[in-house]
């Protein structure tokens, strides 16, 4: 009431500056590990310097889908005639997909391994965005939304948990580079969105583009597999892994 929306983000900003000052300072420093090294770790089974490279841009793509979906779900679904005023129930949809997502695709991945596990995941949430931009039915804004409360943190969850498999000794610097990565895809990607949706009117080129994206990280993901399958046996785990 006392602001406006730009004033509430200043607001936020401010107070997100002054927190960081306390936890810079005075949180305990995590375990930094084993030194990453260029090659290092492949001699215990850890995976080459090409299969995290593409494990990185894999995980900027889906920086890319989460964004799109994240801040564009609401606004998305007002935008369709037929669904006004129905796009705080598919946030709350979004909520309860993404609430058993984690258990649920650890449990997958038990069964298929990490990377096919991924890829499944990457497919999925491509159909969840494609949705809206085939139909604006209720149905498909129903689907669309639990596709990505389901994938989203599932994606989130079977990365990180593979990172720490593979990369037993210094997981956390692998994790903070991939985060990085996922990071810089959650500013640019709603900037190239708002654009594209004001060019044309419609959020279906920011969608269409963003699963594009998302087709890019799934090509990784299986480029990855080819890379597993034709490692010595010593060098790491199952190609589904």
């Amino acid at each position: 009431p006392y602001t406006d929306w730009r004033g509430q983000w200043w607001l936020l900003t401010a107070v997100g500056l002054l927190l960081l000052i306390p936890a810079w300072r005075w949180l305990p420093r995590p375990n930094q590990g084993m030194p990453l090294q260029a090659g290092a770790g492949t001699d215990e089974g850890e995976p080459g310097p090409l299969w995290l490279w593409l494990l990185q841009a894999a995980y900027l793509c889906a920086g890319f889908g989460y964004a799109i979906n994240a801040t564009f779900t609401v606004l998305i679904t007002e935008q369709q005639p037929a669904l006004s005023g129905q796009g705080g129930l598919m946030w709350l949809l979004v909520g309860l997909a993404a609430a058993p997502a984690p258990i649920l695709w650890d449990r997958v991945a038990r069964r298929w391994g990490y990377l096919r596990s991924l890829q499944a995941a990457y497919l999925l949430q491509i159909i969840g965005i494609l949705l809206p931009v085939l139909s604006g039915s209720l149905i498909a804004a129903v689907a669309s939304s639990l596709l990505f409360g389901l994938t989203f943190i599932g994606i989130v969850s079977l990365v990180l948990t593979m990172v720490g498999v593979r990369y037993p000794g210094h997981p956390a610097q692998i994790m903070a580079k991939l985060t990085v990565g996922y990071g810089i895809a959650q500013i640019i990607a709603p900037v190239v969105a708002g654009e594209l949706a004001e060019l044309t009117g419609t959020f279906d080129g920011s969608l269409i583009w963003v699963s594009v994206m998302m087709g890019l990280g799934l090509l990784c993901l299986v480029a990855m597999v080819m890379i597993a399958a034709r490692a010595p046996s010593g060098r790491g785990q199952s190609p589904g892994t």
